[in-house]
């Protein structure tokens, strides 16, 4: 009987785990206010909000905005942003801000680079948080969301008056407002529109197809936030992988427990320098079941689950 049940409440907890999630959203522009051609203040709209589920498509509607930037914002209308399924672990929040415009509705430019849209996504987990997250937001390995705008007249005709070639164009990664990366993004370009899959959510900027390829975060850049991807493969049998990210270097504990809250394994507790990094998991004298693996670093910690299927 208690195998029984044991089997019974596992089999709820991964079902809950892998059920379709909530995300609430809230969509906002946000942009300087110019006095006799002074920056006085930045205005933060919100434009929409409400909610849709993993697997369903956001689409960024018609709105009425200030006339200053109303170019920069009909160039998304009918934008599309999609959380495919299996992506999260529970219930989100997104404030999603179309942000970096300037008082003439132009979109500041990062690393010298002229950009054509410039969306920032802070992300409150779980979805009742009080503020949002100061780390990426990172999905669940193999699930990466998709923002694609349509190339209808209004965005060519954007991308055209800012100087870029309509057919010449790549998102990436926007770093602490200052340089670019396209590394853990992939630009889609299809003659109807132009997309991009990203494995996380933090700033993304577009502009020239030349943003493929720009500086990346590699082994020889230090990563500005602490992370703790999903392991993968998820489900496993009997060993995974998981990766974590370290801003500065320091004592870091990565622990293993059953559902009961009992510590199963300690996969890692030393002093690591800042960086990338992978730490490996073997389940083999493991039953099948829900586990959880927690990482403790410096005052960060966050856990995650995984499931071992034998």
């Amino acid at each position: 009987m208690k195998k029984l049940l044991l089997i019974i409440f596992s089999f709820a907890i991964f079902s809950q785990s892998f059920s379709q999630h909530n995300i609430a959203y809230d969509f906002m522009v946000e942009f300087d206010i110019e006095v006799g051609g002074v920056v006085v203040g930045t205005s933060k709209v919100s434009i929409a909000d409400g909610s849709f589920t993993e697997g369903v498509k956001y689409v960024v509607e018609e709105a009425t905005v200030e006339s200053t930037i109303a170019d920069a914002y009909a160039a998304i209308v009918g934008s599309t942003f999609l959380i495919p399924n299996g992506a999260l672990n529970n219930d989100i929040k997104l404030d999603i801000v179309l942000e970096g415009l300037n008082a003439d509705g132009r979109f500041k430019s990062v690393d010298g680079e002229t950009l054509f849209l410039r969306l920032r996504v802070d992300v409150y987990s779980p979805a009742d948080a009080t503020s949002p997250l100061e780390t990426d937001f990172w999905f669940n390995d193999g699930y990466p969301m998709e923002f694609s705008v349509p190339r209808h007249e209004d965005f060519n005709s954007f991308v055209t008056e800012i100087g870029l070639d309509t057919n010449s164009l790549a998102f990436a990664y926007v770093l602490d407002g200052t340089a670019l990366s396209s590394l853990d993004i992939e630009t889609i370009v299809t003659a109807d529109s132009i997309s991009f899959k990203a494995a996380h959510l933090s700033s993304f900027g577009g502009g020239d197809a030349t943003l493929v390829g720009v500086e990346d975060e590699n082994t020889s850049m230090a990563p500005t936030a602490y992370s703790l991807k999903q392991n993968f493969p998820n489900p496993f049998n009997p060993t995974t992988n998981i990766s974590f990210s370290l801003p500065e270097t320091g004592n870091v504990t990565i622990k293993v427990y059953n559902t009961l809250g009992a510590e199963i394994k300690t996969l890692l507790s030393e002093s690591m320098a800042a960086g990338n990094h992978v730490v490996a998991f073997d389940a083999t004298n493991l039953p099948s079941g829900i586990y959880f693996y927690s990482m403790n670093s410096n005052g960060f910690s966050m856990t995650k689950k995984m499931l071992l299927l034998k």
